[in-house]
Parts: structure tokens; C-alpha cells; sequence
């Protein structure tokens, strides 16, 4: 039996549920299933992985890492170091939010000829930037993930530690 397979039958069983209950349950062949208990198939499909976290009451996080998708150093960053990434990025959205629209409670004032013509340009670019990273922010929020998205917001991220700490 491989690690997937011990997996998924002790969190089968201890939901009390039979290998065609489950099956019926996630949409795939009871065979697959219990193919995948006796370690004859290794490695279970995307299908499996997406529908297996909610039918067993597990974290989709702990099921990938069972199935060998994920490294061990990835779910631990997955499980404590995200949730406080989405945190810390929506505290700085809410902040800006916030001086932005105090901002623009303002009397109407010329701000692009109050501030010089770099700063108005490092403004421009920080608030593309904060919108773009609120974007990215929300897909991660409403579970639309992808590498890609994380590699975007490293970006983002990068550029706007750029533009604040060296402006030139």
C-alpha cells in the first residue's frame, strides 16, 4: 500500500464511508478507489485531489501532500505562512484604501502639481501596483490560485519596495 492509499482508506473508514459511497460522492469508478487503497494505481488524478478534500473533510492542503503533489516545505508555507501573507497584504490594501480616500475627501486640490514630478510619477506607479496586487489578492481570497498568480505578486511586491525604497 502506498502512502496515498493508507491515507485514503483510514480517512474513508473513519468517515464511515464505503469505497462506492466515496466514489459516487467525488464523480470517479469505485475500482479507481479502491485501486488506489491497495497502492496498484499511485497516483490519484486532479479530479481525485479536487473533489477528495470536501468528501473527507480534509484540508486540500494535507490531501495534495499525501498524494506526493507537494512538498513538505510547501504545505507548511502553504498552511502558516499564507493565511498570514493574505493578512499582511490585506491590512496594506486596507491602509491604502484608507489614505487614498482621505485623499479624495479632500476639497479638490491639484495633487499632480503639488507634488513634484517624481513623486506623481512614484504614486501613479504604486497605486497601479496596489491595484494589480488587489486583483491578484481577491483571485487568491475566492480560491483562483496558480503559481503564476504567486509569482505575480512576488513581482508586484518587488516592484513596489523598488519604487518606494529607491524612486530614481
Amino acid at each position: 500500500m502506498t502512502l496515498f492509499g493508507t491515507y485514503l482508506k483510514h480517512h474513508r473508514t473513519q468517515k464511515e464511508l464505503s469505497i462506492r459511497k466515496l466514489a459516487e460522492t467525488i464523480g470517479v469508478d469505485p475500482s479507481i478507489l479502491s485501486r488506489l487503497e491497495r497502492g496498484e494505481i499511485t497516483t490519484p488524478s486532479e479530479e481525485i485531489l479536487t473533489n477528495l478534500p470536501a468528501a473527507l473533510d480534509r484540508p486540500k492542503v494535507e490531501v495534495y501532500l499525501a498524494a506526493q503533489r507537494i512538498t513538505p516545505e510547501l504545505a507548511t508555507r502553504l498552511e502558516r505562512g499564507f493565511p498570514l501573507l493574505l493578512e499582511q497584504m490585506s491590512h496594506m490594501l486596507m491602509q491604502a484604501e484608507e489614505h487614498l480616500t482621505g485623499l479624495t475627501e479632500m476639497p479638490s486640490l491639484p495633487i499632480e502639481e503639488l507634488l513634484s514630478p517624481t513623486d506623481a510619477e512614484t504614486m501613479q506607479q504604486i497605486l497601479g501596483s496596489v491595484n494589480d496586487l488587489g486583483e491578484i489578492t481577491q483571485a487568491l481570497l475566492d480560491g483562483r490560485t496558480s503559481q503564476e498568480q504567486f509569482g505575480r505578486v512576488a513581482e508586484i511586491v518587488h516592484q513596489m519596495k523598488m519604487i518606494i525604497l529607491d524612486p530614481e
